[in-house]
């Protein structure tokens, strides 16, 4: 499917007139299960022609139908800002004062195990604040490691044309935050054309409080729409998420609400005037929202990816009932009186058959994955280009007849033993099967370092050596940095001054984000401070 510059939504209540979104970041936000945000994201990741990666984070939720599942993806990191986040989203409460002791546990590690041993290492000997921080440090990574251990998580991420689910209903919430953060640094980093959904966003992306997922997310909608790749929130409500991460976005979708003050807060954040009334929020039902983008406000009824558009143009215009989508949805059971009585609206039947039949549709995925993998075994097993002989693969065949896999009780003992001893007697005599088993592919690459040598009093000098005193541990912005060198020394022109730090910044010494420019740790080594007499 080709990728769209626009999606088509839905169409206008009343009017009946088709509505299409941008292709941009977005919020959803409504009442779960009672307004529909499911059955929306879906019928737009399908119609926005580009891949997408939705995470599944609590038990019963519901599934995109026809989802491909993948395996949870986790990549380690270690630096100081990664570590203080998780502990936030362990404790639920911001990093104060135990900075400066994460800060140095980090220093020098590659993954979470490095940061633990560390702290371990600082305890033994720590006296008064710091054994208490380091006690609190050490308590908190015991409940987090091992949880990350028995998950098993995949090294290796890929996504699929269409929608991907990854599931992590059986994680800790705080292990589901490292994963998704690995996967949105995975996507920055090499993907393009791709929709990230962030489920449950007040738990991941939180106002107040610290969470690996948010530095992530921060970074990829601030950047990431330059190489196609968006961010969806999903969320019941808006209130509770991190306002500096809501501002980047530009359509918003507004499901019922019942809550008058949360109403009211959720107009608050939309950005486009003239703003949806509150009583157009308590008022909608399930599958109508308020679409705000570029300067309109408009209410629509989405057209579900499996409903017909004329259809779904006379539900917006009121000539049909909204429950008569519910006989257009795929694989729909037959519901008799009988039936009927038993559920108390329509909304519950569509639940209902909806989780049937998606239930039905991972046992096929399941069934088909599984019978592919089989046939491509198979395949390498018969085939003798692969390095078997003639005589090995016609044993093989008579193993899958007379044992077929459908036959309880397997293949004998002897006679598995005497295939494994023909196929090692024939790999020791062929060393070019050995070689191939053994190859693998390996980079070296050659790091260069260049000296560059500034005089203390040299404006490079003076920074230099802010940066060996940790001044710049903590984002600075660049005047903030002239005042004071002003007050450390000779007077710098301003614009010399940013004119240095962008300089560094190109040799890798510092960083520059929002906040201002920030030292990189690992390179203070390579300056070198050295007294000399005058």
């Amino acid at each position: 499917m080709k990728q769209t510059e626009h999606i088509h939504l839905g169409f206008e209540l009343g009017s009946g007139e088709p509505v299409a979104i941008p292709l941009r970041h977005l919020v959803i936000c409504g009442l779960t299960q009672r307004a529909g945000k499911t059955t929306t994201l879906e019928a737009l990741v399908r119609r926005s022609g580009i891949k997408a990666i939705v995470f599944a984070t609590k038990r019963g939720e519901s599934l995109f139908e026809d989802a491909r599942e993948i395996d949870p993806f986790f990549k380690p990191k270690a630096d100081w800002q990664y570590v203080s986040q998780l502990l936030e989203a362990v404790m639920g409460e911001r990093m104060k004062f135990e900075r400066s002791w994460i800060i140095k546990v980090a220093r020098g590690a590659r993954t979470l195990e490095d940061v633990h041993h560390n702290v371990r290492s600082e305890l033994k000997t720590a006296k008064g604040l710091s054994e208490s921080v380091y006690t609190s440090l050490d308590a908190y990574f015991d409940l987090v490691l091992p949880e990350i251990r028995r998950a098993r998580l995949a090294d290796h991420f890929a996504l699929y044309d269409g929608v991907n689910v990854m599931n992590l209903d059986h994680l800790r919430t705080e292990v589901q935050s490292l994963v998704i953060r690995s996967v949105i640094d995975e996507i920055y980093a090499h993907f393009r054309n791709t929709i990230v959904v962030i489920p449950e966003a007040w738990k991941f992306i939180p106002e107040g409080t610290g969470n690996p997922v948010k530095r992530g997310i921060e970074k990829l909608i601030r950047e990431g729409a330059v190489l196609g790749n968006y961010v969806w929130v999903d969320s019941q409500d808006v209130v509770s998420i991190d306002k500096s991460m809501l501002k980047s976005v530009d359509v918003w979708l507004l499901g019922r609400q019942r809550e008058i003050n949360e109403i009211k807060r959720t107009i608050a954040q939309v950005p486009v005037r003239p703003k949806p009334r509150p009583e157009e929020i308590a008022t909608l039902e399930i599958g109508q929202f308020v679409a705000c983008f570029d300067k309109e406000a408009r209410t629509v009824y989405v057209q579900p990816s499996w409903l017909e558009a004329d259809v779904a143009q006379k539900i917006a215009r009121g000539e049909l009932p909204g429950s008569t989508a519910h006989s257009f949805a795929p694989s729909a059971p037959v519901v008799t009186p009988m039936a009927q009585s038993e559920y108390s609206t329509d909304e519950e039947v569509n639940l209902d058959w909806k989780e049937k039949y998606q239930e039905s549709e991972k046992q096929r995925l399941a069934l088909e994955e599984q019978v592919h993998n089989l046939e491509k075994r198979l395949e390498r097993l018969v085939d003798p280009k692969t390095g078997f002989d003639q005589a090995l693969s016609e044993r093989l065949g008579k193993i899958a007849t007379v044992f077929p896999p459908d036959v309880g009780g397997g293949v004998p003992v002897s006679l598995t033993d005497e295939l494994y001893q023909q196929i090692r007697a024939r790999l020791m005599v062929d060393p070019a099967l050995l070689k191939v088993a053994l190859t693998r592919p390996k980079i070296e690459v050659d790091v260069k370092y260049q000296t560059m040598q500034a005089e203390g009093d040299s404006l490079r000098g003076r920074i230099a050596l802010l940066i060996l005193e940790g001044v710049l541990d903590q984002p600075m912005k660049g005047n903030a940095v002239f005042e004071l060198l002003k007050k450390t020394g000779k007077n710098p022109a301003k614009p010399n001054v940013y004119r240095e730090l962008d300089n560094l910044r190109n040799m890798g010494f510092v960083i520059q984000i929002e906040a201002g420019y920030q030292a990189v740790d690992e390179r203070k080594r390579d300056i070198v401070k050295r007294a000399s007499a005058r």
